[in-house]
């Protein structure tokens, strides 16, 4: 699953360390022994479900690379401007969103302008998953007046 030139994030494996997060780039990938070369450096241990540390702190490993890729434009002259993503009055109708990565999404400041918006769906078997928003200017996913949307194993990183 990870390729060379990945962005990979390892989380912050202390409470309230949310800032503790380390960010690198995988350099080389050997898939036959499960091992990946890494861009810089670091000698922090962190923790795993097996030790050192705090069990309940297990750091989590996360691809931020996704094929297929939203990006807002990002020449507005409002810094908090990005695009925006609303499914609109689809009751009983199935929306997929699944494997995007959404860059420069969310309107800080303007309601209903989130990178992902379910927006008076009714009930709506809906199924968000394995998506990656980054870089969002207001919160990552809404659901207004809807229900029965699955939302699961999504990645939020570096949102307001």
């Amino acid at each position: 699953c990870v390729r060379q030139g990945d962005n990979l994030i390892i989380t912050s494996d202390s409470y309230g360390g949310w800032n503790r997060h380390f960010e690198w780039i995988a350099e080389s990938v050997d898939s036959q022994n499960g091992i990946i070369d890494m861009e810089g450096q670091t000698d922090r241990q962190f923790a795993t479900e097996a030790g050192p540390g705090e069990p309940m702190f297990a750091a989590e490993v996360v691809n931020l690379r996704r094929d297929i890729i939203f990006e807002g434009q990002k020449d507005d002259p409002d810094s908090k401007h990005g695009a925006h993503f609303m499914i609109f009055h689809t009751p009983d109708v199935k929306q997929t969103i699944s494997g995007v990565h959404f860059t420069n999404f969310g309107q800080g400041g303007n309601i209903g302008r989130y990178p992902i918006h379910f927006h008076i769906c009714g009930p709506s078997p809906s199924l968000v998953s394995k998506n990656v928003i980054t870089n969002s200017n207001q919160r990552c996913v809404m659901i207004h007046n809807t229900n029965n949307v699955t939302i699961e194993d999504n990645v939020a990183y570096k949102t307001k």
